[in-house]
């Protein structure tokens, strides 16, 4: 199951909760919309149908030439664990630079 729809099957799972739940609060005079879990399931529920309308991405790997550009300034270092740290750092902030 993907992220995308463990979030889909999160938010129908929590609005029927919710909407069950309202339903009770409001017949019994209970005060439904102002219960604090009330206020707190609709906030959740507006925060995944904001994320699930964001258009899913999809990862960005580097190409081998991009490898070896990044890779080509600790080459003439010492190939000791400091230049391979100083290396994966480098990578890494290429990748997120790719996946910004």
């Amino acid at each position: 199951m993907t992220d995308r729809e463990l979030m889909q099957q999160a938010l129908e799972a929590l609005r029927t909760l919710h909407d069950e739940n309202m339903d009770y609060l409001t017949r019994n005079k209970l005060g439904g919309e102002n219960n604090q879990c009330m206020v707190f399931a609709r906030e959740i529920i507006t925060a995944l149908r904001e994320r699930l309308a964001q258009p899913e991405r999809t990862w960005v790997e580097l190409t081998l030439m991009e490898i070896e550009e990044i890779g080509r300034p600790y080459q003439e270092k010492d190939r000791g664990i400091r230049a391979w740290g100083l290396f994966a750092c480098a990578v890494e902030e290429k990748l997120k630079e790719k996946n910004a």
